[in-house]
């Protein structure tokens, strides 16, 4: 398989870590399925991933939202008909005990959870 027809979708890729990954996996030829809240600057970025040589889609998304992350994975496929790799970058820093991790992140430890349920699938079904 070529890298062109790899696809890797980067949740919070919008800036920092997740932009520098998208732009490496961009430099590598993959396609990327960029995802943040800030649907300006995944614009932005899916016009520089393709200057790079690689395809990219940009997906609005809230990863606290599970139906939002379900979308994600779909446009993805639609997009791409695959999802070789999930960067699960969106997030927030927390240091407490996982049983309070719910209420001082908002949502954010269910972001896990909802990522591996929306992508199961799509990755499934290639084996």
């Amino acid at each position: 398989m070529s890298r062109s027809q790899r696809v890797a979708v980067i949740t919070g890729a919008s800036s920092g870590i997740g932009r520098a990954t998208a732009l490496r996996f961009a430099d590598a030829g993959w396609s990327v399925v960029l995802a943040s809240r800030r649907g300006p600057a995944l614009t932005e970025l899916a016009e520089e991933c393709t200057a790079r040589g690689g395809r990219a889609t940009a997906v609005p998304t809230d990863v606290t939202v599970h139906a939002e992350v379900q979308a994600l994975a779909d446009a993805a496929v639609a997009a791409y008909g695959r999802i070789d790799v999930w960067v699960n970058n969106a997030a927030v820093s927390v240091f407490a005990p996982s049983s309070r991790c719910r209420s001082t992140t908002s949502g954010g430890c269910s972001m896990s959870t909802s990522s591996a349920t929306s992508t199961a699938p799509a990755q499934l079904s290639r084996s």
